[in-house]
């Protein structure tokens, strides 16, 4: 019998105060509410999330340069890897992560991080790493691209693998503002390889990883429908953006920044600038972009998800049907989890974030960081609730306490499906618990159109 809203549980990696569904926000969309689930709680400065299946994650961790696997079924956290030669200055560290999409059949797992030569200059590397099926861990393969210049800040650092299969790797250029024009340098680009580190034959430049230029410190890249790809990246002091890419232009660092207008247009013809797609001032601190074209929520399906850091919020970009033009934005979870740091979507649509109020601009509390899951269920709003329950599972049913007044109750699958549902009496204080239901699920009860919902570990029936 575990109750998975109280009590204490212990991970590899540092102690875990266990909570059960407990909602800091919820996003309400027309007849669809997103629950916040909070997987995990108490990681150090998380900075990647990938899915390597439907219930199983890899987080990256920048100081400690630890990968960290959670198993959502058996909600266990568990270290798979270490970078043992890490630079972690200020910014540097374990970065971004790509995973093969052929996974698991191709078993290979790409990381970006800083580490030292032996001049003790800082490098940027991007490393092949392979799942071991058999130990859980992965196993270090090769550097596939090394020696690239590093710093304190402005790295960049996000990888995807493209439906091309080509590895992109974005690249801030190091607070040196005149590196992201050179055509001739890594820096302020979109870098673009194949998998083993070599440069693409159609690239824009003959034997050149650079893709795109002209851009100051990317933190965010996704591909959309029909190969489409966009990233966001930092200004300085205005012009946070999101932008599209389109092999070989410029985007205008530190040449011009945000869209072209009267004051800019000279220098947006001169250098065939392509604009963005979004700009904001004053900065939010853009961090991990994905796109989102799921059935799970429907009114953001072809939309860019934006994960903020300064602003702390998530934000929906909704693409028009070419996927060229962004024609309308909302705000969700502002001021509510704090720093946002990346976002990941599965295959079946399961949305991800990792919060990031630990690392050097956060104000984080004794709990952070997070890594949390936004659940769709069913809502319609009624009316006023004093909902309090307190819900546990005695071996045989769940026992449910603190209700005022009848109520609905439901359970749904971790991945948000609909199980069973039912309708409870006033002072009924037990749910009968359908044979076929087992393992981790959410058990919510609505009254009057409020909800509550607790995450509880139900044992297969004998």
């Amino acid at each position: 019998m575990i109750v998975y809203f109280s009590g204490m549980r212990v991970i590899l990696l540092l102690p875990f105060l266990g909570f059960g569904l407990h909602f800091n926000g919820q996003i309400i969309l027309d007849s669809l509410q997103l629950n916040l689930v909070d997987w995990s709680n108490i990681m150090m400065q998380p900075w990647d999330v990938e899915s390597i299946g439907e219930d199983t994650l890899l987080v990256t961790h920048r100081e400690s340069g630890q990968i960290v696997k959670h198993d959502l079924v058996q909600n266990t956290q568990l270290m798979v890897y270490n970078v043992s030669d890490l630079a972690a200055e200020v910014q540097g560290g374990l970065m971004g992560m790509a995973v093969h999409p052929d996974f698991p059949e191709v078993n290979s797992i790409y990381i970006v991080n800083t580490h030292y030569n032996e001049e003790f200059m800082v490098l940027v590397r991007i490393q092949e790493l392979t799942y071991n099926f058999g130990t859980n861990e992965l196993d270090y393969v090769q550097d596939v691209v090394s020696d690239i210049l590093g710093a304190q800040s402005n790295i960049g650092g996000r990888l995807m693998i493209g439906s091309d299969e080509k590895l992109y790797l974005t690249m801030g250029e190091l607070d040196d503002n005149q590196l992201a024009q050179d055509e001739n340098g890594p820096h302020g680009k979109i870098l673009r390889y194949n998998l083993d580190g070599t440069i693409p034959a159609d690239n824009p430049i003959a034997g050149n990883p650079m893709y795109t230029l002209g851009h100051r410190n990317p933190q965010g890249i996704c591909e959309g429908l029909d190969g489409s790809l966009y990233i966001s990246e930092h200004g300085a002091f205005t012009n946070d953006e999101v932008n599209m890419l389109e092999a070989g232009r410029n985007y205008g660092w530190p040449l011009t920044s945000g869209p072209c207008n009267e004051g800019n247009q000279a220098t947006c013809d001169e250098i065939n600038m392509m604009e963005p797609m979004a700009w904001w001032t004053p900065n939010i601190a853009p961090g991990g972009l994905a796109y989102f074209n799921h059935e799970t929520v429907p009114t953001w399906q072809n939309s860019l998800l934006l994960a903020v850091m300064k602003g702390e919020s998530l934000i929906q970009l909704q693409l028009d049907e070419s996927g060229e033009e962004i024609v309308e934005q909302n705000v969700f979870l502002e001021n509510e989890i704090g720093r946002i740091r990346d976002i990941e979507i599965t295959e079946n649509g399961r949305i991800f974030l990792i919060t990031s109020n630990t690392d050097l601009f956060g104000s984080p509390d004794e709990f952070d960081d997070h890594l949390y899951e936004l659940v769709p269920t069913p809502y319609n709003y009624i009316g006023e609730s004093s909902l309090d329950p307190r819900v546990w599972y005695d071996g045989q049913q769940l026992r449910v306490s603190g209700m005022k007044g009848g109520y609905v109750w439901e359970i749904h699958g971790m991945d948000g499906r609909w199980i069973a549902r039912g309708e409870n009496i006033p002072d009924k204080t037990f749910v009968s618990v359908p044979e076929m239901v087992a393992g981790l699920v959410i058990f919510t009860v609505r009254q009057n159109g409020y909800i509550h919902s607790t995450k509880i570990h139900i044992p297969a029936h004998e």
